[in-house]
């Protein structure tokens, strides 16, 4: 599912891997790193696309602080 209705947004327990890195898009990783405790680096190679494999707890963070930045209908291109 790459958009989601704003009313189902709060019954979401994790956002997929495509739909953090649409969120994160614009994003610097240094502020993601800060808010989430995840290094700037690894932020960085999950933006680029140098991470092929992050780990559960990675994603979790980040769909974690997307959902908290008040996430909303973004579409994967």
């Amino acid at each position: 599912m790459s958009i989601v209705d704003n009313k189902l947004i709060k019954e979401i327990k994790m956002l997929t891997l495509e739909q953090i890195l649409a969120a994160l898009k614009d994003e610097k990783p240094s502020n993601v790193a800060t808010a989430t405790g995840l290094s700037r680096q690894a932020v960085w190679k999950l933006q680029t696309g140098r991470s092929k494999a992050p780990s559960y707890e990675m994603i979790k963070l980040l769909s974690d602080y997307v959902i908290s930045k008040g996430w909303n209908n973004h579409e994967s291109k």
